[in-house]
């Protein structure tokens, strides 16, 4: 019989009692990459935070490969209640193990700090969205998808090669429809072909603005309503960028497929994420104007104007030297997320140290 054991989310802190009670081992699975832990653990530590006046002012993460910036206003949640990250951290070092859905290559610099904590055990088991090789299998991972997967695939067959834009902001995502339409103006401004994955409730149409952008682009655009196959669109060859919430899944999913993104972070870890793909990587840019953490300011950011967002496209889109270096080094990344599940593949690295 196999020896029963526990993963679990990092914040469920009250499962390493109920492990220990048990006799099982626990561990810690992070949907998070190593750059974000590693980050997210230096601010804690050392609070550079608590120094700047204002929640716009930068504060410097210091002691860190990368030089790495943020504001106040762009933390996780989690730093409003900084006993709580004390708890998580107490119950990851009484885990038998940490389990992050990242690999080696990726993150290097960040995997070998990270790694190297006294008493730390680090299984690098990504990246999952690989697992999955069967297009059946990928047009069904997650909730059932809105979009006719073989519909959207033989559009996108009629496509140049990194020609298409995919939108898509997570199953959060709260914008009210005044952003809502300057995104939509945004991207008939692109002049690229998109889909654009738009979250809606059940009944809810679009606004009248949307619809009549819907209509004069025509052909060059598909708006899907709520959910997506998204790991089956990025593969696609058609697929030149990719708009993100810079949620780990959907990063790792576009790292996979080799595809260059135009950041636009919300909430939660996704400004760190957001980091890593502009500054760290350079697989990216942000698009300006975007504001702080929306679930701290009740989704009340300043509008970012449609002139705005065409801008950031072109950035990724376009025919200049930065877009090729980011696509490039995009495809670079592709190869390696790819190289790192193969059997005996660079995803040993991050198994070796805790064998020993």
């Amino acid at each position: 019989m196999t020896r029963p054991s526990l993963s679990t989310s990092p914040f469920l802190t009250s499962s390493a009692d109920v492990a220990r009670e048990l006799g099982i081992p626990r561990l810690v699975f992070h949907v998070s990459g190593l750059f974000s832990l590693t980050v997210h653990d230096t601010i804690h530590l050392q609070s550079p935070h608590l120094s700047v006046s204002s929640d716009s002012e930068p504060f410097l993460v210091s002691g860190l490969p990368h030089r790495v910036e943020l504001i106040k206003s762009e933390l996780p949640e989690t730093f409003l209640l900084p006993q709580s990250l004390d708890t998580k951290r107490d119950a990851e070092k009484n885990s038998f193990g940490i389990i992050v859905n990242t690999f080696f290559d990726l993150e290097p610099e960040y995997a070998e700090i990270y790694m190297k904590e006294p008493g730390r055990r680090t299984w690098l088991i990504g990246p999952v969205s690989l697992v999955h090789k069967d297009k059946n299998d990928l047009s069904n991972r997650g909730q059932d998808p809105d979009a006719d997967p073989a519909l959207l695939l033989s559009w996108l067959d009629t496509k140049p090669a990194s020609s298409v834009l995919y939108v898509c902001f997570g199953s959060l995502c709260e914008f009210g429809d005044d952003q809502l339409n300057e995104i939509g103006a945004g991207l008939e401004a692109s002049g690229h072909p998109f889909i654009w994955v738009v979250r809606r409730n059940p009944g809810e149409s679009l606004s009248p603005r949307i619809e009549e952008i819907k209509k004069r682009v025509g052909v060059r655009g598909i708006i899907v309503h709520g959910w997506a196959p998204q790991v089956v669109v990025l593969g696609h060859p058609a697929v030149g960028g990719f708009m993100t919430h810079c949620g780990w899944n959907s990063t790792l999913e576009a790292v996979c497929a080799g595809v260059a993104m135009v950041a636009w972070p919300l909430f939660y870890e996704q400004f760190i994420n957001q980091r890593l793909i502009t500054d760290v990587l350079k697989i990216g840019v942000r698009v300006p104007g975007v504001g702080g953490n929306m679930l701290l300011m009740g989704w009340k950011n300043d509008v970012v104007k449609a002139q705005e967002v065409a801008g950031a496209l072109e950035r990724v889109m376009g025919k200049g030297e930065e877009a090729e270096g980011m696509r490039r080094r995009a495809r670079e990344f592709g190869k390696k997320a790819r190289l790192a599940m193969e059997e005996g593949g660079v995803i040993a690295r991050g198994l070796g140290p805790v064998d020993r």
